[in-house]
């Protein structure tokens, strides 16, 4: 099972301090539905709003007024304890908070200013948004890592991949826009 939380600014307050927004990502084992809701019943502990993303598993926003590591760590507790090998990873975005999660056996922390670091040698084969034919694309160009794209100035990828590749671009900067959609 794979956790991740995703953490971006959020414009609210709570007791006059800035809340930042935290999404989860998770990953149970597919087929394993028993599971799949057991960890899903430990995140409405948290919050009612969760978006199921494809089979066992889900994103899930849990903006708490507390620091992003007390809740990485009691969730990790709560979570591991019914499904042992969990990872949590943190990014500021589900994009970034998912390959944050496929990176630790416990959790792991991707503030924005490490995104660049972070992407810079992620297999484009780990590139999850894009279909396995652009990725063996990107491979056949040469381009083996996410931070390599971010190299290629975007008109060249406009010529060898169209309308996508404003999206290949914003993804190699770390860039997902897409909203948790409760389900």
């Amino acid at each position: 099972m794979l956790f991740a939380i995703n953490e971006t600014i959020r414009g609210e307050s709570c007791r006059g301090e800035c809340v930042m927004k935290r999404l989860a990502h998770i990953r149970c084992e597919a087929g394993n539905n028993e599971r799949f809701h057991e960890v899903l019943d430990i995140c409405l502990l948290y919050t009612s709003s969760i978006e199921i993303f494809q089979d066992g598993e889900a994103f899930i926003d849990i903006t708490p007024c507390r620091p992003v590591k007390t809740v990485l760590e009691e969730l990790f507790a709560k979570v591991r304890s019914v499904c042992p090998e969990v990872s949590i990873g943190v990014g500021n975005n589900k994009f970034i908070a998912r390959l944050a999660s496929e990176c630790t056996n416990g959790y792991c922390i991707i503030e924005p200013s490490e995104v660049d670091d972070f992407l810079r040698n992620v297999p484009v084969t780990r590139f999850w948004v894009l279909s396995r034919d652009i990725q063996e694309s990107l491979l056949q160009l040469g381009i083996r890592t996410i931070g390599e794209i971010k190299k290629i100035p975007e008109k060249h990828l406009y010529a060898q991949f169209g309308d996508i590749a404003g999206t290949i671009s914003g993804y190699s900067r770390g860039e997902d826009y897409s909203l948790l959609v409760p389900n």
